[in-house]
């Protein structure tokens, strides 16, 4: 499937942010950050609190976009305004902090082991749990800015991008595979890669690129050179084979 956001979807994806009514500059959310107990007390005291930023910024931008803009969008949000969320919010209070234990099978990696402890398993010692410290706040994020970044990216436009499924064919060598794992992730347009099934001499994958297969063929045909023969199926399939050179195959 292909996600379009561009002059064209403008109308469609950010029919919210003209349509409704004067916003005010200024909005008020309360947030909730959360962090893992790092070595450094102060280290995760940081990370909980820039969490809760992000967490602020993400409910504001609910007054901007759409649900449906805010999930087309997500690319760019991604690399363009969660990572700087400090920089739309004004002002902020904590309503409160401290650390929770979580379960066992938190969503938290577990605190770095001391000299002497126990080994412990990835998840946490069962019955103990994993430490978290959590911050909640009260934020004054600027809607003004936020609206100002959304009407530039509309103005860039934003990518079009494409989920394509990649057939490995042939690759009988580990050291092969690798290589080609390690093609895809060198590729400028490659925005994702998530593996569906693996099987004797056969693969797939998952590509998400910024483009269309037809794209993501010519990338690979230019960056393979004679190791792979890559072949358009159709739709947003493509196959890709390993050259004899590099493998044997079974007659």
């Amino acid at each position: 499937m292909i996600k379009r956001v561009g002059i064209a979807a403008l109308v469609v994806l950010l029919a919210g942010v003209y349509a409704r009514p004067a916003l005010s500059e200024i909005t008020a959310v309360e947030a909730e950050g959360a962090a893992p107990r790092l070595e450094d007390e102060r280290e995760t005291r940081a990370l909980a609190l820039e969490n809760a930023l992000k967490d602020a910024v993400t409910t504001a931008l609910g007054e901007v976009l759409t649900e449906e803009a805010v999930e087309a969008y997500s690319g760019i949000l991604n690399v363009t305004i969660y990572p700087n969320a400090r920089d739309y919010v004004l002002n902020y209070r904590i309503l409160s902090m401290g650390w929770i234990t979580h379960l066992a099978n938190a969503p938290f990696p577990p605190p770095e082991p001391r000299p002497g402890d126990a080994p412990q398993p990835a998840g946490g010692v069962e019955g103990v749990g994993v430490e978290a410290y959590h911050v909640w706040i009260e934020a004054s994020v600027d809607i003004r800015r936020l609206k100002k970044e959304v009407r530039s990216m509309t103005v860039m436009g934003v990518e079009e991008t494409s989920n394509v499924t990649l057939t490995v064919l042939g690759v009988t060598d580990y050291a092969a595979l690798e290589e080609l794992k390690r093609m895809l992730g060198r590729m400028e347009i490659v925005r994702d890669v998530s593996y569906r099934s693996f099987s004797r001499e056969r693969f797939e994958v998952d590509v998400e690129v910024a483009g269309t297969a037809r794209t993501l063929v010519e990338w690979i045909d230019r960056e393979a050179g004679d190791r792979f023969v890559v072949v358009p199926e159709g739709g947003d399939r493509v196959v890709v084979r390993a050259a004899r050179s590099t493998v044997t195959e079974e007659e």
